[in-house]
């Protein structure tokens, strides 16, 4: 196949529609038009004998701009090339794409992968032993890049695909955001993680004959603790929601070194001021409340709780985490260790004997938790144990991944949990079904 170099005014180039995309006026592109304004096009757009576009539309966006703003002569220099057919059109226009490099690691991937499929489809898909046809091998020589790399493009555009059809809106976060290959590997993991938990859950709570829906509730937290009786529960053990959206996000990476899970400040302010009242009520006289919390939501709850009848036990409990959750000014302030647990008392408990040190070791935060502030094992047993006796009843109208579920079973207590997510309450039915079905069946024997 031969190709000429030569120049066509912008005028006579013609975008086809079936092709053309919406190209994002970034930085990228305002970079590229000064870059041309500067020292002009170096690299040429491809077109057919017709002066159909094939390739290029970015920098043919920006002589077209440039032409606008009376900044350029409107000459554009092109290299001209026939394709053979349709295919071969196609396969030239991913070839440019892949070597742009305004690309985002995710459109990268699907273009190497959609270069694979095509060339496959004109050609037949490599037989191994065999030869013939085009193989990964085939893709990594036409581009000029590595085996590997087309191997693991393959594998990220297959994720990047699933969800296009499955949460089409996830996957244009995941392209526009340029998330890394490992995210996007990472992300179906955890998602893959979560149904299979979810299905085994599913199954496993058959075989208990709906145990689990009754100590498992997936409703608004408020509208659950109406529903329970005045002076009916043991301990209240909790944390305090932080964005009860989160599964609508991309990757649940919005942490402290981005966007904080929090909903509106003024929204969760609201939530605690209805939130405890309905705490000291279900709560029987002379028993605890244990609640996670964000250090500056510790005032909103030592003012609420005191007008509402509670004893604010100042200064909260500490949970050393024994993982740093780097600052998003590093420079500035602290890396973050630590969490606060509000410790409210209704009236004058007279058991344990001993609450015990108000710094909380020995449960060090996962690494990579698979959900938003998920708790290692042991740690809300540790408030359980302190909080209330065996087979008395502990609630937790914010259960996420159901670590108080878990722990308050294994340590023979009655439990009921609740999640306004869907996704946690799967999680959390999976977890018990898993890892407490021997404790609930000794526990609701008898019920």
């Amino acid at each position: 196949m031969s190709s000429v170099t030569e120049t066509v005014n912008q005028e006579h180039i013609i975008i086809p529609d079936d092709r053309q995309r919406s190209i994002r006026h970034d930085d990228a592109l305002a970079e590229l038009i000064e870059s041309i304004a500067e020292t002009g096009q170096i690299q040429p757009i491809v077109v057919d004998n017709a002066n159909v576009l094939i390739a290029g539309e970015r920098r043919l966006t920006a002589i077209r701009k440039l032409v606008s703003d009376a900044r350029h002569n409107g000459d554009v220099l092109c290299r001209r090339i026939q394709p053979e057919s349709d295919f071969h059109r196609h396969a030239i226009e991913l070839e440019e794409n892949i070597k742009r490099v305004d690309l985002t690691p995710a459109e990268r991937d699907l273009a190497i992968a959609e270069y694979t499929r095509l060339r496959q489809a004109q050609k037949g898909k490599a037989k191994q032993h065999v030869g013939g046809g085009h193989s990964q091998a085939d893709t990594a020589k036409e581009l000029g890049i590595s085996e590997a790399t087309v191997s693991d493009a393959m594998k990220s555009a297959t994720i990047l695909e699933h969800h296009q059809k499955t949460n089409p809106a996830l996957a244009q976060q995941i392209i526009d955001e340029g998330w890394t290959r490992n995210a996007i590997v990472n992300k179906f993991k955890q998602d893959r993680i979560r149904q299979i938990r979810a299905e085994i859950g599913k199954r496993a709570s058959e075989k208990l004959s709906g145990k689990l829906d009754d100590i498992v509730h997936c409703s608004n937290a408020l509208e659950f603790l109406d529903g329970i009786n005045n002076k009916s529960v043991d301990l209240f053990l909790t944390d305090i929601p932080f964005g009860m959206d989160v599964f609508k996000s991309a990757d649940l990476r919005n942490s402290s070194l981005g966007e904080q899970w929090e909903d509106d400040p003024a929204a969760v302010k609201e939530f605690v001021r209805e939130l405890i009242p309905r705490v000291y009520n279900i709560l029987k006289d002379n028993t605890h409340a244990f609640i996670f919390t964000a250090w500056h939501q510790t005032f909103w709850i030592e003012e609420i709780a005191e007008q509402n009848g509670f004893v604010f036990e100042y200064p909260p409990a500490i949970w050393d985490r024994e993982h740093v959750t780097p600052s998003r000014q590093p420079t500035l302030s602290f890396g973050k260790t630590y969490e606060y647990i509000v410790h409210l008392r209704k009236g004058s408990p007279v058991w344990p004997e001993s609450l015990g040190s108000d710094v909380i070791r020995g449960f060090r935060r996962p690494t990579n938790p698979k959900y938003p502030s998920q708790k290692p094992p042991g740690t809300m047993g540790y408030f359980i144990e302190r909080g209330c006796m065996e087979n008395e009843i502990v609630v937790d109208c914010c259960c996420g991944s159901g670590s108080t579920g878990v722990d308050a079973i294994n340590l023979n207590r009655r439990v009921l949990l609740n999640d306004i997510n869907e996704e946690a309450i799967k999680i959390t039915k999976s977890r018990i079904a898993l890892e407490c079905k021997e404790k609930l069946d000794a526990i609701y024997s008898g019920a």
